[in-house]
């Protein structure tokens, strides 16, 4: 399947904005993400559609903790402490960095057989070792009482979400990649499938 073929971010986002719920209204949000599922009226969203409204998601959770840190943790100094928040923003990043860079060793290759699942699978472990670097800064920022402790940590997490984007051209590098193993199926057809359809 040539990735012509590919619908792009805006429909995907356009029909899998309801992903974005949650993020946006926590509680309420989960209810309508359920109560559209279920309706039968509508298509569901392919595979890849729900991939990029998930990782819009993520992007947008992170953006919103960083509002919250901004809006709690407060600007007054606290003496002595910016050695330990220097040092402990530091150890978070460069953690962080080593999980980023180590990722490869624990990821598996994409299985020919299961093309969807598996890069379903690969997807959500490349976030969830992207999203502990933030989560720890986030953590950190208000045990420093230092905001940019944070930052600092999301722009390691934000590389992480470059790597992890189901972009046209990450697709077609994996493409490439399970051409060179000898796999002749298409992953643009695997993820253009729609759960239940």
């Amino acid at each position: 399947m040539p990735f012509d073929d590919d619908p792009g971010w805006k429909h995907a986002l356009r029909t899998g904005w309801p992903m974005l719920l949650p993020v946006m209204v926590p509680i309420a949000g989960r209810y309508l993400l359920r109560r559209r599922l279920r309706r039968t009226d509508r298509p569901r969203p392919a595979v890849l559609e729900l991939l990029r409204a998930t990782y819009a998601s993520f992007v947008a959770g992170l953006g919103l903790a960083g509002v919250v840190v901004l809006l709690a943790v407060s600007p007054g100094a606290r003496g002595g402490q910016d050695q330990f928040a220097l040092g402990l923003g530091l150890g978070i990043a460069v953690v962080g960095a080593a999980l980023l860079a180590s990722s490869g060793r624990i990821e598996r290759p994409l299985d020919c057989s299961l093309l969807a699942g598996s890069y379903r699978a690969r997807f959500f472990l490349r976030v969830a070792l992207s999203e502990v670097t933030a989560t720890f800064g986030f953590a950190g920022s208000f045990v420093t009482g230092r905001w940019w402790v944070y930052f600092l940590a999301a722009g390691v997490t934000a590389i992480g979400f470059v790597r992890l984007a189901p972009t046209r051209a990450h697709l077609v590098a994996d493409q490439v990649a399970l051409d060179g193993a000898g796999c002749d199926a298409s992953l643009l057809a695997a993820l253009l499938v729609r759960p239940g359809g």
